[in-house]
Parts: C-alpha cells; sequence; structure tokens
C-alpha cells in the first residue's frame, strides 16, 4: 500500500496544487451577503472558492460548515447547565429579561438540569457561565443574550432581541 501510495504522491500533490491554484483564482468571485458571514469567515470563503473549483456550488460546502458548526455548538450547549437553562427559559419566554443577576439566577433556577453539580451559586458565577455560553447560544440562534455585566447592579438581559456581534 505505502509503495503505491509513494508512486501516486506527485500526482496527488500535482492535483491539490492545482485545486489550491483554481481556488484561488475563482476567491475573488465568492460572495457571501452579509447576514451568512460567520466568525470563520475567511475559511468560509476559502472553502466555497473550493468547492467551486471542483465544480460544485459554493452552497455545498456552506451546507456542511453548517451543518458542523451547528453539531459542535450543539454540544457545548449540552455541556453547560446555565446555557440547557437559558435554552429553556427563553422557549418559555421569548422576550426574554432584563434583571439583575441575582433575579436572574433565581429566575433560571427553575430550569436547572435534574442532578447537575455544575451550578453557579452567586450572581457573579452566573454571569461567567453566561459570558462563556453567550457565543455558542448566539451561534445556535435558539436564544440571543446578553451576558455582559452593565455597572455595579451587574444587570443583564436573556432575550431574542439581541443584536448579531
Amino acid at each position: 500500500m505505502w509503495r503505491e501510495f509513494d508512486q501516486n504522491l506527485p500526482r496527488i500533490l500535482g492535483g491539490l496544487l492545482d485545486l489550491a491554484a483554481k481556488a484561488l483564482e475563482l476567491l475573488p468571485a465568492v460572495n457571501l451577503p452579509e447576514e451568512d458571514r460567520p466568525h470563520l469567515v475567511e475559511y468560509v470563503i476559502l472553502g466555497c472558492a473550493v468547492a467551486m473549483a471542483q465544480g460544485q456550488k459554493a452552497e455545498v460546502f456552506m451546507h456542511a460548515f453548517t451543518a458542523m458548526l451547528m453539531e459542535t455548538v450543539g454540544r457545548t450547549l449540552e455541556a453547560s447547565p446555565v446555557a440547557v437553562a437559558v435554552q429553556e427559559f427563553v422557549d418559555k419566554a421569548p422576550n426574554g429579561l432584563t434583571a439583575p443577576l441575582k433575579d436572574i439566577l433565581r429566575k433560571l433556577e427553575q430550569f436547572k438540569p435534574v442532578g447537575t453539580e455544575a451550578w453557579p451559586r452567586s450572581p457573579k458565577g452566573l454571569g461567567d457561565a453566561l459570558r462563556r455560553a453567550a457565543p455558542a447560544l448566539r451561534t445556535c440562534a435558539r436564544s440571543a443574550l446578553n451576558a455582559r455585566v452593565w455597572g455595579v447592579g451587574e444587570t443583564t438581559s436573556t432575550g431574542a432581541s439581541e443584536k448579531k456581534e
């Protein structure tokens, strides 16, 4: 097997370089609408160009990328009891809540996953957990979450009205 691989290596590398050259040639033609631009926009644009260089539509890459991203984000959210609680809360209260963190912590207690030990014990702990979960929640688009602390009162907001970053 390795001997066959070694014999074909020049053709394999040549094919990869041809594909890369064609993708770079097509790169300026890739146009992603503003609303479709993820955080890894350069990677996505290059991926779309590679798909086009292979004779496929850019949407083929976008579909695969989005599916992979949503799977990864889903796993991230499932690993956070606070993120699970926020998702359930926003499902029940789609307009969200603007309140001090201590009030949000009390409200989220109703949605705390059964048997979880990794639950914040203080408003500061909740703020930290929300900051960690916020990118995944935004990406998932199930919830828009603003986990920033506004001044001394530790007021934050959860809800569907969050603007995209």
